[in-house]
This record gives structure tokens, sequence and C-alpha cells, in this order.
């Protein structure tokens, strides 16, 4: 996963072309992020599964009171349960990235649409 997202030129600098660049890599990258998050998504998925399993799976093999069985489950099925929470984290982490580039593609609009007013104003002054 690259957590490289384009720069965006500063105002006094920038250009028609330079926006349409940038909307295009800023788009590719979101594109990009979509995809892994699928990916994150179904491992996400994968592991809560494995846990619920795994724990169901100890907990009818334990023997003894109803509390002491869940405990026991619970202990021993932490590897499965941190992976499931580790899995969640990484979806919320990406899901974090996604909203950042969104914003990010959004002030490029605005950069968009005060280029194309500069350019009007030129127009109309000629």
């Amino acid at each position: 996963m690259s957590d490289y997202t384009p720069d965006i030129p500063s105002a006094d600098k920038i250009n028609s072309n330079d926006v349409v660049l940038l909307m295009s890599r800023l788009a590719r990258e979101l594109r990009r992020l979509s995809d892994e998050m699928d990916e994150l998504e179904m491992k996400m998925v994968h592991a809560k599964e494995e846990y619920t399993s795994a724990y169901a799976k100890q907990y009818l093999d334990e023997a003894g009171p109803v509390e002491e069985r869940k405990q026991r489950a619970l202990w021993k099925t932490q590897d499965w349960r941190l992976a499931q929470e580790i899995s969640e984290a990484m979806v919320k982490a990406h899901t974090r990235k996604m909203r950042t580039l969104e914003r990010r593609i959004e002030v490029a609009r605005s950069a968009a649409a005060l280029v194309r007013m500069e350019a009007d104003l030129m127009n109309v002054r000629r």
C-alpha cells in the first residue's frame, strides 16, 4: 500500500493542465485505495469468522460452569481475537485514508473552479 498522494500546486502557480493531471492522479489513487479496501474487508470477514469458529469450538470443548468455559475459551482463542481486531483496525485506517483523499479531491475541484474563473476573467478583459 502506497501512502503517496500528489501534492496540490500552490494557487499562484496552478494552471488548467496542473488541475487535470492532479485530478487524474487523485482519481487513480482513490481507485487503488478502493481496490485495496475490498481485499482488507474480505480479510476482516475471514478473521471474524475464524475467531467466531475457534471460540465456539473451544467453548464447546470446555467443561465446567458457563462463566469458566467462556473465560477459558476467550483465553485460548486470544490470537484469533487479536487477528480480528487488527483486521478491523486496518479497515478503519484505510477508510480514513480514503476520506482524506476524497477531501483532497474536493480541494482540487475547488482549484479547478478557481482556474476556470480566472480564465473567464482573462477572456472578459481581452
